[in-house]
């Protein structure tokens, strides 16, 4: 039976752990303590504690059922929601005016999230994939 800590490769996981691609993707998103963001796909949280570090909250969007329970607990006390959910089904108006938008997203559905970034009523002030 697979491990249930890798990459499933069939939902194009391909995570981060290089801190300094982490570093430069958070600059990026020239985050400030005013800063709520939404992440999507978190996978592991290892951005996710970066992004927590520098903005007012984050709201971490998790496809994975197994990811998604998981992360809370690995950020006590951290302004961090996490919700269980597809991202293209995700309402975007339920997130503050400028919002940031930080991805680590696959490659088959990044067009598909940029076009609802995009074309959102709510649009993010900044989108970092």
């Amino acid at each position: 039976m697979a491990s249930s800590h890798g990459p499933k490769k069939s939902l194009g996981q391909h995570w981060l752990k290089d801190p300094e691609i982490l570093a430069d993707i958070a600059e990026a998103a020239e985050l400030t303590g005013d800063d709520v963001v939404l992440e999507i796909g978190p996978g592991l949280g290892t951005l996710t504690s970066r992004l927590l570090a520098r903005a007012n909250s984050v709201t971490a969007v998790e496809f994975d059922a197994d990811l998604a329970r998981k992360l809370p607990g690995q950020f006590p006390g951290k302004k961090l929601t996490v919700v269980n959910q597809d991202i293209l089904q995700f309402d975007l108006n339920q997130l503050p005016k400028n919002y940031k938008v930080v991805a680590n997203v696959p490659y088959y559905i990044t067009s598909k999230i940029v076009e609802k970034l995009m074309t959102a009523e709510n649009k993010p002030s900044i989108a970092v994939l």
